[in-house]
């Protein structure tokens, strides 16, 4: 309105005009306002997300380096724990004992001849030897293995020879073993140690062997292992209880794709308890329909994160239920308590959510059944989720939607169903931990290796953690298994034949690792 029809109004006119002017621009200025907390919330996630630690234990505002403010706690409906702290006693560090499992070389240290003289004269006699252990360790032992296929001749006709056949061989006409084979593929994937490093190690010995070479051997021996990790995914089925997640992974010659593009390595968890094993399964895309192909079949519950690609699995497929992880619902928490400047609504949450995970431990370590499981959480647990999702639709009103807050509580409450379904079984767990720890392994080997060179490469990728993190899970040396496999699959003749190499299945044959021996 221009500023001569104002001056026509008549008073009570003008002042109806101008109050709703102040009040239009009171609430642009809120939106400006919120949209500035925004931003700022957001650019400190991002300095935070690079610089800080990633630890969520530490959520006291008092020591934080940004100063967002959240709304203020009405009510504390956590109670606060008081810690004693006991007065400090210095301990001394004890040596673990050496394990009893590691072969021992015994070495005789004696008196000289004229130190076995007593003062007085007379002889020392031998009373009993002191033994003081020592860990030493020898370089990996290379040997050449030579078949000595001995030939026969009919020297009456001199028309049959005959000569004794080479063993079968994981990769035929190949001058790698099966234990070479294992040492690579142990290397890579268990102890996250490049090819092109191997190499190099290889060439300090005189062994003159290529990258391409041992890429070649790792990828025939993700073929060779297929049979097998299939027969893994048929068990997945089986047990009304799975795991799923989810990271990336790089490959430069991925069809229609550009080398610097992500792909992805899907984890799926599944199986009878005593039949456990983790599939890694390499897709170019994060689609849901990936983990729809893998679970069809399946009637159960899936411990997964709320990412839209499992939310329309369930959708889709009514056998099929989510128990939705609450480690990640608390993590968009503890980012949020690690900007603010005084104890807020995150905080709140976080203490809230303590309280679920200190009745978790406890279970675990009263190893408790699984039906005193689910009913100590209908008692306990269950009690502390109502007063959690009461208290953040109380809060929601009062936090912008689009602030990092704001989007926590939308979270959580947008996924509540799947949140509390783990009281339903005490086989269920409060969060997919499980699975994520999993995937750490595979982080960190993508940090060495950085990224596989094609689809079968990183194909070969899957099935050989698939396998080594299945052999851990059981408690199985990697290196052992995997030699035994590869010395037997050539063999393989039926499904029997493969169903007898199952880790689980062959557990019996391996000691277990050093760290759980003695």
């Amino acid at each position: 309105m221009r500023y001569g029809k104002i001056h026509s109004m008549d008073n009570m006119e003008r002042i109806k005009y101008l109050e709703n002017l102040i009040e239009l621009q009171a609430l642009k200025l809120r939106e400006k306002d919120d949209r500035i907390l925004v931003m700022q919330e957001l650019i400190n996630l991002l300095v935070l997300r690079k610089f800080a630690s990633r630890s969520e234990k530490k959520t006291d505002p008092s020591g934080d380096v940004f100063n967002v403010d959240e709304p203020d706690i009405e009510e504390v409906g956590a109670t606060e724990e008081t810690v004693t702290v006991q007065e400090h006693t210095r301990k001394v560090p004890k040596r673990d004992k050496l394990p009893t499992n590691l072969p021992r070389v015994i070495i005789e240290h004696d008196l000289p001849e004229e130190q076995k003289i007593c003062a007085c004269g007379c002889a020392l006699t031998f009373i009993e030897s002191v033994p003081t252990e020592q860990l030493d360790i020898i370089p990996a032992i290379v040997q050449v293995l030579v078949h000595m296929r001995k030939k026969y001749a009919c020297r009456s006709c001199n028309l049959t020879i005959k000569t004794a056949p080479m063993p079968l061989q994981p990769i035929p006409k190949s001058m790698a073993s099966p234990g070479l084979l294992a040492h690579i593929l142990v290397s890579k994937y268990c102890d996250h140690l490049p090819l092109y490093r191997q190499v190099q190690i290889f060439n300090r010995c005189d062994i003159l062997l290529s990258r391409g070479t041992l890429s070649q051997w790792v990828i025939r021996c993700g073929d060779l292992f297929q049979p097998i990790i299939n027969l893994l995914q048929e068990k997945h089925l089986e047990y009304d209880i799975g795991y799923a997640d989810e990271t990336t992974v790089q490959v430069l010659k991925e069809p229609n794709k550009t080398a610097e593009s992500k792909s992805y390595m899907w984890i799926f968890g599944g199986g009878k308890p005593e039949c456990f094993a983790w599939i890694l399964h390499y897709e170019p895309t994060r689609s849901g329909d990936v983990s729809m192909a893998f679970w069809e079949g399946f009637k159960g519950h899936i411990h997964t994160d709320a990412y839209s690609g499992y939310c329309s699995m369930e959708d889709k497929m009514p056998l099929i239920f989510l128990i939705k992880c609450w480690a990640h619902a608390r993590r968009k928490f503890a980012e949020i308590a690690k900007l603010a400047s005084k104890r807020g609504i995150s905080h709140e949450v976080i203490a809230r959510i303590a309280q679920l995970y200190k009745i978790e431990k406890k279970m675990k370590e009263d190893g408790c059944s699984f039906e005193k499981i689910k009913e100590i959480r209908q008692e306990k647990s269950k009690p502390i989720l109502e007063n959690i999702k009461k208290y953040l639709e109380e809060k929601r009103s009062g936090v912008p939607p689009q602030s990092g807050l704001g989007k926590a509580i939308s979270y959580t409450l947008n996924h509540w169903s799947g949140l509390i379904r783990y009281l339903e079984d005490g086989r269920f767990e409060i969060d997919n931990n499980r699975t994520e720890r999993i995937a750490k392994p595979f982080a960190v080997g993508r940090k060495n290796w950085l990224f596989s060179d094609s689809v079968n490469g990183a194909n070969a990728s899957a099935n050989i953690y698939s396998l080594i993190e299945t052999c851990k899970f059981h408690g199985i040396e990697p290196y052992e298994y995997l030699r035994h496999a590869l010395t037997e699959i050539p063999k393989c003749t039926s499904v029997g034949d493969y169903e007898k190499l199952l880790p689980y299945n062959c557990k019996r044959m391996f000691k277990p690792p050093i760290s759980q021996a003695g």
